[in-house]
């Protein structure tokens, strides 16, 4: 079962990527002024309840923390999207997806 956790800054995502003690981490960046994006977030959030090989995942408001989106997305080469999910090992990227193409079942996918 996982939790999203709320960042701020990236030295936070930094820790938190370096948690897991497999390397894996994911974040997940959203805007409560998109409806889009809260729709997605509340499905993707009953989905992990339900299963997920990480404890925690990142959670970045693309509003109030846009410096932290934008160091994410160029520190990883992601072209910044909001619903975005990223799941990542060390330094790579292993996934990134956004609006309807994000789901829970992905993390189970990608971490194996």
């Amino acid at each position: 079962m996982s939790q999203l956790r709320q960042i701020k800054d990236f030295q936070a995502f930094e820790q938190l990527t370096k948690a897991n003690s497999e390397g894996y981490w994911a974040v997940f960046k959203h805007s409560n002024r998109c409806s889009v994006s809260v729709t997605v977030k509340r499905m993707f959030e009953a989905g992990i309840k339900s299963f997920s090989p990480l404890s925690e995942i990142a959670l970045v408001d693309v509003v109030a923390d846009r410096d932290l989106s934008q160091a994410i997305a160029a520190a990883y080469g992601v072209k910044h999207e909001s619903p975005q999910l990223i799941i990542g090992k060390g330094a790579e990227v292993l996934f990134h997806a956004s609006h309807e193409n994000i789901d829970a079942e992905s993390l189970t996918e990608v971490i194996k």
